[in-house]
Formats: C-alpha cells, structure tokens, sequence
C-alpha cells in the first residue's frame, strides 16, 4: 500500500540496516519498538508510518539481510569454487565466534518459532532459495571447470554446503574453536573436490 504524507526525513537503508543488527542480535521478540527507536533514532509514529508496525519493519530488516547474503556470495560468480566457499565461510564463522556475534539471521528466525507466521515463512523460505541457487550455481560452474566433482547434482551439493555452514554458526556461537571448524569445513569441502586426474606414470613409478 502506498503510504502518503511527509517525505521521509531518514535514510530507509540506515535504519534498516540498525534495525536488522538490533533484530539480529537480540531476536525479534526481545526488541521492542522502543529499543528501535532508540537505536535507529527516528521516532515512532516515522517507524511505523514507513514500515506499519514493528512485524512490518523485521520484514524489511529480512529482506535487507537476504540483499547482504548476496552479496557476500557474489565472489562466487567467478574464480576457484573451493576456495571462495572456504573463506565464505571462514568468514560468516569468524564473525559467530567474535564475542557478541549473531550467527545468520535466518538461522535465529527459525530457531524463534517465526515462521509459523506465513509471510515471515515466505521471506526465510525465500532467502533460502535465492542463497541455495547462489551456491548451485557456482558449484555448477565449477563441475564444469573439473574442480568440483560431478558424483552429485549441484543443487544437492548446494543443501549440503548451506547445512554445513548453518551448523558450523551455532558451533561457533557454543564457543567451538574456529580452528576445529576450520578444519571441519575443509573435510566437508574436500568431499566436493574432484579427484586429479592422473597422467602417464613417472620414470620408477608403480
């Protein structure tokens, strides 16, 4: 519905992005609209005349982080599979298990109970989708390429690599060590690694 009245007098992008940290870190039934208020520093009556409510607002904030996974996917478009996967991931990790990290904002929303809420299932589901095809994609281009092994559709690779980085997030936010889930996520990409092909046996070679 398109709202009349005043311009808007604050950058939508800013507040979302305040918004979706503050949802984020403290999970949608532990912020009040105060709490937005105050972080984001536009007034209420503004907040709800640019967003409806404060379901309305997490709706966007959804839709602004799903924007953000994208774009730390983007890489992916282009050079090695493998190693852009690692440090993706590495770093999405990284940030967990720095004191006060947030895991996946999609991951918390879930685990909330939010999405018995049809249209806040509908913004997960899709968030999903769009990071799944992402990573479809590229593993698709790198079975292409030899470097991703062809055992496995690249759609099933894609579930694969997303469990393994959803569960590799609430490790780190348990206090696991990043070393140890460094180590685990080169054995789950190295399940996707193509084998080397192998040339004419070397002088002395069996």
């Amino acid at each position: 519905m398109t709202r009349t009245g005043r311009p808007r007098e604050f950058d939508e992008a800013a507040v979302l992005d305040t918004a979706m940290r503050l949802f984020w870190r403290h999970g949608y039934e532990r912020t009040a609209i105060g709490d937005l208020v105050e972080a984001t520093g536009v007034l209420r009556g503004s907040l709800y005349a640019a967003f409806g409510d404060k379901r309305g607002l997490f709706l966007a904030a959804l839709a602004h982080y799903r924007q953000g996974w994208l774009g730390l996917l983007a890489p992916l478009a282009e050079g090695p599979v493998l190693p852009g996967l690692k440090a993706m991931i590495l770093q999405a990790v990284h940030a967990a298990a720095t004191p006060g990290g947030c895991g996946c904002l999609v991951g918390n929303t879930i685990g909330e109970g939010l999405v018995e809420d049809p249209e806040i299932q509908r913004a997960v589901a899709g968030t999903i989708e769009a990071v799944l095809g992402t990573l479809a994609a590229a593993l698709g281009r790198g079975q292409a390429g030899g470097e991703v092994a062809a055992t496995r559709r690249p759609e099933a690779q894609a579930v694969m690599v997303l469990a393994a980085l959803q569960g590799a997030l609430l490790l780190a936010r348990a206090g696991q060590a990043e070393t140890a889930l460094a180590a685990a996520v080169d054995a789950a990409l190295d399940g996707l690694r193509a084998a080397p092909a192998h040339g004419p046996a070397a002088p002395g070679e069996a």
